[in-house]
């Protein structure tokens, strides 16, 4: 089975902004932080928490990587980025923080938004 390499073919230099971007960063104390309270769970309640927690977390990268690349289209389209990731308050609330763009959210080139992404589907894939 091939694996999906994301940061093959990438620039030591690209690679690293993936590696330092804020999101990436936050997601390590993320993984740790829930692998640690799978370890401790002792009751179906606590795993519920767990399950609960990743699903909030996977949630805010997915709706992260929909505003990116929603953004990525605008920008095909000669449109402003018109960076939005939530539909709604009550999404936003669901899964705060906020998604921490290392780009100005008006920022007009492409490139930047790719590393967005890049560092969106890289959580998703490590949740």
């Amino acid at each position: 089975m091939a694996w999906d390499m994301p940061l093959r073919g990438m620039h030591p230099g690209e690679i690293d902004q993936v590696m330092l971007h804020p999101e990436h960063l936050r997601n390590l104390g993320v993984v740790t932080d829930l692998l640690e309270a799978l370890d401790s769970s002792t009751t179906a309640d606590d795993l519920y928490d767990v399950q609960a927690e990743l699903f909030r977390f996977s949630y805010r990268a997915q709706m992260a990587a929909f505003g990116v690349g929603r953004a990525l289209g605008r920008l095909k389209a000669r449109k402003q980025p018109d960076w939005s990731p939530a539909a709604d308050d009550a999404a936003t609330a669901f899964w705060l923080p906020s998604w921490d763009l290392r780009c100005d959210p008006a920022c007009s080139d492409p490139d930047e938004w790719v590393l967005e992404r890049r560092v969106a589907e890289r959580v998703i894939r490590q949740l």
